[in-house]
């Protein structure tokens, strides 16, 4: 008996992984897509490097030339786009974090490190596909709030997915008329 429930478990887990043939493969850094597509487009690729590195970016970066960075004219920060070299089919994840290009009939600028990836570094330029994915991991935002007769700038870090504590303390002479609230983020694991 323990050997049929045994079997069929392994039959169920087998069928589990022919189903989604993805859980048993390993994740590459720079080649998954991490959202829902929201874009597609095909034009021609450029790179920039050396001149620009360490200088800041569009978003307040600095631009390293050997991370998986891109600059788009119009796609949000943050957005991550695949890039497939269609003479190779290479493909390379970016994430955007620049404005560009500025010559004409340009769709992505890629940095060095991405252009070499998809084999671009000899031409300096070439056709590609661009497949942008939305799903920013952290979204900034200032507010000014008045608690009490004190007010405080708060700077809020929200986190996709995340875990939201409060608390709220009051003021020392335990009145309550002065209440302060602190939110807690905890990132997913």
């Amino acid at each position: 008996m323990q050997l049929l429930h045994f079997s069929t478990r392994s039959l169920g887990i087998a069928l589990l992984f022919s189903l989604f043939p993805g859980i048993l493969q390993a994740t590459t850094p720079g080649k998954e897509p991490p959202g829902r597509l929201f874009m597609v487009a095909r034009g021609t690729a450029s790179y920039y490097a050396d001149y620009f590195h360490g200088r800041l970016t569009a978003n307040g970066e600095r631009f390293n030339m050997h991370e998986l960075t891109a600059a788009h004219k119009t796609l949000p920060f943050g957005s991550m786009v695949r890039v497939t070299n269609l003479e190779n089919g290479r493909t390379v994840m970016v994430r955007i974090n620049d404005r560009g290009p500025y010559i004409d009939g340009r769709i992505i600028d890629l940095s060095l490190r991405a252009a070499r990836e998809l084999s671009l570094e000899h031409h300096g330029i070439g056709r590609v596909l661009l497949e942008a994915y939305h799903e920013p991991r952290y979204s900034f935002s200032r507010a000014t709030e008045t608690t009490g007769s004190f007010p405080s700038r708060l700077i809020t870090l929200t986190t996709m997915g995340a875990q939201q504590t409060s608390q709220s303390s009051t003021n020392s002479s335990g009145t309550g008329s002065e209440q302060s609230s602190t939110r807690t983020f905890s990132a997913p694991q």
